[in-house]
């Protein structure tokens, strides 16, 4: 799509896109980490991956491994279970979703995966195997757009269990090894299962429809009860810890595109003598693959330990990565995390706390491997973490429109993604590209041109290419940008007391390049190349050339002797209510009327001589005199909600006082959508009026209420979780998002977290003000100017009563 925008700024525009290369995104499904009877956990942050202690939303978690659904695009937490209750993101069980089918103190009891091809809809597979007896699988289904407990309306849904326990006839008799892979094909799934006392495997290839097919593979190695299992997708190769004494640890080739297993081998030297049916509780990967590392569950007479297995020097002695002596009770879970670290959960004494240590630079030698014996202090509750949703794809709509049709003239591109992706990479046709969300660019010539759009999205690409036509357009316009005229050359001076009049001020415009018979206007209206300003301030004039239709324009500030420029701005908000300050500073502010009407938040825009350039709501916008600007249908409109606090924010485009962004966001629980969108407003259309270039565009969702900025970033939040996303706001148009994991949890569970202000204040402190039900607080915030990520938070407590909801520096 297209829409005619061609102006020709007389200054350079240098574009450096060298640096244009995308950003493989990570998978943030296994950000959150809640496991164990305590009400502790873990989470990872977004941006960074640092880890954290989090509070399980689960009050009454099983002490065995579990499994956590969280959406891979954002990590908002969905669901979570023990394997026996189905918990919502608040904490409270699902409705129908207790008396589940499963072992809550297994080593593998639950595994989770999104339905293929179906939104919202989610598999939870179920394992009553305990120890050396086995036990069967079940199947229960999770619907993520059922409102749950989150109550009827808008509210995001919380999700129903709508089918419990079915279970998988072939699939019974089971050992606590249970793991889901993904498929080649990206879309379904294998569910790989052990027959308890046996040699013998099943793989069951999930789809849409629950379990097609299963396979068993018998006679895979030796016999046992198998207590988990690690798959590394780099080698292809699955590690099966065995529970049973005297069984070494196995490996298995899997192939993703077939299910086919296949034995491999026995790790020399890992068969354990138990006598109390878990010899080796749990095996990991290093993440290149090259290293095994082992969990030795340990008993009386027998050390508990974690061992390195190298899996190119097979004959090289299994070497302990705890510090020595180790002196370790027992030993549980491994698990990589999304830092890279293996996480260990353990016991230092018998019958003491569970422990929670970490293993790092897990690609090399075991000498080198660091180990930290308390990541965090006190008693996790829990022998194993938890398992998360498989990877898969994402169904990913990716398109654009553009604007501008003229060389040697901005054009801007207006992406349109979803979901949101992790980056963005353009091809302009003209061997030159850019990495930012909503780029602009100057063709050098005209001709046809092939734009390519390409989305990454946790690991995932998509693109879409469009052909745009640029007409051949070299008119400039030599133009002083600075000048300054005396108090007596101009009718209406602002000095307070100005000689007598001496004649008239003038600023003369030249134009290169033309095809002849240009027409140009200045924004006070005045035609010709020469303007005669009346007062002090900032002019422009546009020149169009007839014979292409293209336009070229550039800017003058006048500047009036000894007299210092005052701006002042001109606020409408309210009920039609508004204040000019353009007295000041001789005169108090005065109310005015004002064309918003708005119960919350609204955005005024003005000129160097306080004139207003344009007023909105979020949903509605104005002309400096008040008249609707009728482009936008009402609604969608520009797409924000005038009930959210802060439902819109104008920004200007660095080095250009005629363009102007302009954010929106919506609602909480209003419409339900949470969408953060934007539109571009240009003051040289419709004869200097302004109108709108493009509107309505999504940004991001789900949005909560807040947006703040400064003259380079704006600053949003992400509803559902701790992620502010900062764009960098410039002549080139808007960047990619920064996301910094940083304070509390904007909850999904609660409208007042998702309300209330943000704002930036001096020094790029931001300050949030957060409510939720029984609490109120302000959080402060370093914003980094240079890069963009918000970090070092602090909190202020406040009085519980009411909501805080407007703060101010």
């Amino acid at each position: 799509m297209r829409r005619s925008y061609c102006y020709l700024q007389s200054f350079l525009l240098l574009l450096l896109l060298a640096g244009a290369f995308p950003i493989k995104g990570q998978n943030n499904a296994s950000l959150n980490w809640y496991f164990g009877g305590s009400d502790r956990g873990i989470r990872f942050n977004r941006g960074t991956h640092t880890v954290t202690e989090a509070a399980n939303p689960a009050a009454s978690f099983g002490t065995g491994g579990g499994a956590v659904a969280s959406n891979p695009i954002n990590g908002n937490l969905l669901f979570l279970t023990d394997g026996t209750t189905i918990y919502d993101a608040s904490g409270a069980a699902m409705p129908n979703g207790t008396g589940i089918s499963g072992n809550p103190s297994g080593n593998q009891p639950a595994v989770v995966a999104a339905v293929p091809g179906q939104p919202d809809q989610y598999f939870v597979f179920t394992n009553t195997a305990d120890f050396n007896t086995g036990g069967d699988i079940f199947l229960t289904t999770v619907d993520m757009s059922l409102p749950g407990n989150g109550g009827t309306g808008t509210p995001p849904p919380l999700g129903d269990v709508t089918s419990a326990n079915v279970p998988i006839p072939a699939l019974t008799n089971r050992s606590e090894a249970m793991i889901l892979i993904p498929h080649a094909n990206g879309t379904d799934y294998w569910l790989v299962t052990h027959e308890n006392g046996t040699a013998h495997y099943t793989v069951s290839h999930i789809d849409a429809t629950g379990v097609v097919t299963s396979t068993n593979y018998q006679n895979e190695g030796f016999a046992m009860s198998a207590g988990n299992f690690a798959y590394n997708p780099t080698t292809g190769q699955i590690a099966v810890s065995p529970q049973s004494a005297n069984v070494g640890v196995h490996l298995m080739n899997f192939d993703p595109a077939t299910g086919e297993l296949e034995f491999d081998e026995v790790i020399p030297n890992t068969a354990v003598s138990s006598t109390t049916g878990q010899a080796i509780y749990d095996v990991e990967w290093s993440s290149d693959g090259r290293y095994l590392y082992i969990s030795i569950a340990g008993e009386p007479g027998i050390q508990a330990d974690v061992l390195q297995y190298d899996t190119q020097n097979p004959s090289a002695t299994l070497q302990s990565v705890l510090p020595q002596p180790n002196s370790i009770a027992n030993s549980y879970g491994l698990q990589m995390g999304p830092d890279s670290v293996i996480y260990h959960l353990y016991q230092e004494t018998v019958g003491g706390p569970y422990l929670l240590g970490a293993l790092s630079d897990t690609d090399t030698v075991a000498s080198a491997v660091n180990y930290n014996p308390e990541v965090f202090a006190g008693d996790f509750g829990g022998t194993q973490f938890p398992s998360f949703l498989p990877r898969s794809n994402q169904n990913i709509s990716v398109d654009f429109t553009w604007s501008g049709e003229c060389a040697n003239s901005p054009v801007s591109f207006f992406p349109e993604v979803d979901p949101a992706a992790d980056s963005l990479v353009w091809n302009f046709g003209d061997n030159t590209g850019s990495n930012q969300w909503s780029p602009n660019h100057a063709y050098e010539d005209g001709g046809a041109f092939t734009v390519t759009l390409t989305a990454y999205l946790n690991g995932q690409t998509q693109s879409v290419q469009h052909t745009i036509n640029i007409t051949q357009f070299d008119l400039q316009i030599d133009l002083v940008q600075d000048t300054t005229a005396c108090s007596c050359e101009l009718p209406f001076p602002k000095a307070p007391n100005p000689p007598p009049q001496c004649g008239q001020f003038s600023v003369t415009a030249t134009v290169q390049g033309g095809t002849g018979g240009e027409t140009a206007v200045w924004s006070n209206g005045q035609t010709g190349l020469t303007l005669m300003p009346d007062s002090a301030g900032y002019y422009y004039v546009v020149v169009t050339d007839p014979n292409t239709g293209c336009s070229a324009y550039a800017g003058v500030n006048i500047n009036e002797y000894e007299v210092q420029d005052q701006r002042a701005n001109v606020w409408y908000f309210g009920q039609n209510a508004g204040i000019d300050f353009n007295p000041l500073p001789e005169d108090p502010p005065v109310a005015i009327t004002g064309p918003v009407n708005s119960p919350e938040g609204t955005a005024t825009i003005s000129d160097r001589n306080g004139q207003v350039i344009f007023s909105t709501d979020g949903l509605n916008i104005y002309d400096k005199d008040g008249n609707p600007i009728p482009a936008p249908p009402t609604p969608p409109g520009l797409g924000g909600d005038p009930g959210a606090t802060q439902s819109v924010l104008i920004m200007p485009v660095p080095g250009d006082e005629t363009l102007y962004y302009i954010f929106t966001t919506q609602e909480i629980y209003g419409t339900g959508t949470y969408e953060l969108r934007y539109s571009l407003f240009d003051l040289k259309l419709n004869n200097g009026n302004g109108g709108l270039v493009e509107y309505n565009v999504l940004l991001f969702k789900p949005s909560t209420e807040r947006i703040t900025g400064s003259g380079e970033w704006l600053i949003a939040h992400e509803y559902g979780n701790n992620s502010f996303r900062a764009y960098r706001i410039s002549p080139d148009g808007i960047s990619s998002p920064v996301i910094s994991g940083a304070g509390s949890d904007h909850s999904m569970t609660s409208a007042e977290a998702g309300q209330g202000y943000m704002k930036l204040g001096p020094g790029n402190k931001l300050a949030v003000a957060l409510a939720t039900p029984g609490s109120n607080s302000i959080e402060i915030f370093d914003l980094n100017d240079s890069t963009g990520v918000v970090s070092n938070p602090r909190v202020k407590n406040l009085d519980p009563d009411g909501q805080v909801n407007v703060i101010e520096f």
